[in-house]
């Protein structure tokens, strides 16, 4: 996956990349400062595996478009799908805040656990 490249190319259309904020099966994930709007979005790019492979891009859009119907407060809004410099990414609202692993690292570190009602909390809002 080709994701360091980019950050060290810092633009992309009229997004500013500002830091990686995650990396996964299909791609990663950055902050970003879309230009235009003036505001802080997430760009999600695929993989550069996935990018080359028809389906593994099939997909991509597949799930931006499934999203992109979607309203509720645990999904982040889909603004677009956009490509650039042969180059599709999606163009996501940012939630700060970070995932779950890296709430539950600093109390595994601790050798801490979650109490049983916040597990629960959290297992309901996945579900």
């Amino acid at each position: 996956m080709r994701a360091e490249p980019r950050l060290e190319r810092r633009s992309i259309s009229h997004y500013d990349l500002l830091e990686k904020v995650g990396e996964g099966g299909m791609g990663a994930v950055y902050r970003a400062h879309d230009r235009t709007l003036d505001r802080i979005v997430a760009l999600k790019f695929l993989s550069d595996d996935l990018l080359e492979s028809g389906p593994g891009k099939t997909r991509f859009l597949r799930e931006a478009r499934a999203v992109s119907r979607l309203n509720h407060r645990h999904i982040a809004v889909i603004h677009a799908i956009e490509e650039c410099d042969d180059e599709i990414f999606l163009v996501f609202e940012y939630l700060p805040g970070g995932s779950l692993r890296s709430l539950l690292a600093p109390l595994h570190a601790r050798g801490a656990h979650l109490a049983p009602e916040q597990a629960a909390a959290y297992a309901l809002q996945i579900a």
